[in-house]
C-alpha cells in the first residue's frame, strides 16, 4: 500500500469520525476499526469460496443423505462468511 493509499484510508477514517459531533468514544473506536474488520471479512469469505468448491464436489459424493447435509453445511460455511454484515438482517 502506498503512502497515498494510507493517507486517504486515514482522511476517510477522520472523517468518519468528525461526521457527528455527539459521538461517543464506542462511535470512534468502531469507525476506525471497520476498514480492518471489513479487509478480515473479505480474506474469510475468499478462503471460503475457494474451499467450498473441491468440498462441494466431494460432498456430492457422500452416499445417502450425507451429500445433502454436507452440502447444506458448506452453505451455511459460505453464508457466515460471505453475508454482509450490514444492512437489513434476514
Amino acid at each position: 500500500m502506498g503512502k497515498g493509499s494510507l493517507a486517504a484510508l486515514a482522511v476517510l477514517g477522520l472523517a468518519a469520525c468528525a461526521d457527528n459531533p455527539t459521538q461517543t468514544g464506542a462511535d470512534a473506536a468502531t469507525a476506525i476499526a471497520t476498514p480492518f474488520y471489513v479487509a478480515g471479512k473479505v480474506s474469510a469469505c475468499i478462503a471460503t469460496v475457494a474451499a467450498a468448491g473441491p468440498l462441494g464436489g466431494l460432498a456430492r459424493l457422500a452416499p445417502g443423505d450425507d451429500a445433502r447435509y454436507f452440502q447444506g453445511e458448506i452453505a451455511h460455511g459460505l453464508l457466515a462468511n460471505c453475508e454482509p454484515t450490514y444492512g437489513p438482517a434476514h
